[in-house]
């Protein structure tokens, strides 16, 4: 309760209002990041992006999937060209989602100069696990829907063919952000 009225001052009075930057989630809480010295460190941005683009992708793929799954439900089969609405909403959703992460990871790669020789490998531990775990989420989640999908009865090979396409379709997309946040992770180690 005491967080909520500190965020609702901050936004609240306008010559605060400049100064905000960004939130970032760490151990638990909201940590105010402002102007002052330097920004912010860029590792945590990175983690930022990873679970965005992470849980937008697999909300996305999800009302995708469902579709797919009534129309198996109902006995029809699910080709590329009786599927093609669903696979341009899935594809001009994408790009919208993963947006904001790339931003993120752009922010943070323009910082690495300037924070470069304050990380250590001791700071970069911490979001490098959540990422992974993150990524990991998301892979299990996909295959977890693949694995509800097949199991639906009398579902012809053309239709299973597109299933397991769709699939790692969406496993390459969802891991897209999390590999390029631990390679930038990487990189503000060496």
């Amino acid at each position: 309760m005491e967080m909520n009225l500190y965020l609702f001052y901050l936004l609240s009075t306008w010559e605060d209002f400049h100064n905000i930057i960004l939130y970032t989630i760490e151990v638990g809480t909201l940590k105010y990041i402002g102007k002052g010295e330097g920004s912010m460190n860029p590792i945590y941005l990175y983690l930022l992006a990873s679970f965005i683009a992470v849980f937008g992708l697999l909300i996305s793929f999800k009302k995708m999937v469902s579709i797919m799954e009534d129309k198996l439900e109902k006995g029809e089969s699910v080709t590329k060209s009786s599927f093609q609405k669903e696979y341009n909403k899935f594809f001009i959703t994408a790009p919208m989602i993963e947006f904001i992460p790339i931003l993120l990871i752009v922010f943070s790669f323009i910082q690495m100069e300037e924070w470069a020789p304050q990380i250590t490998q001791n700071d970069v531990i911490l979001p490098m696990i959540l990422i992974i775990i993150i990524l990991l989420f998301g892979v299990l989640n996909v295959f977890l829907i693949r694995r509800r999908i097949v199991s639906i009865s009398n579902i012809d090979s053309a239709s299973k063919n597109f299933i397991n396409t769709t699939t790692f379709m969406g496993i390459s997309l969802i891991s897209s952000i999390p590999a390029l946040s631990i390679i930038g992770l990487i990189l503000h180690i060496s």
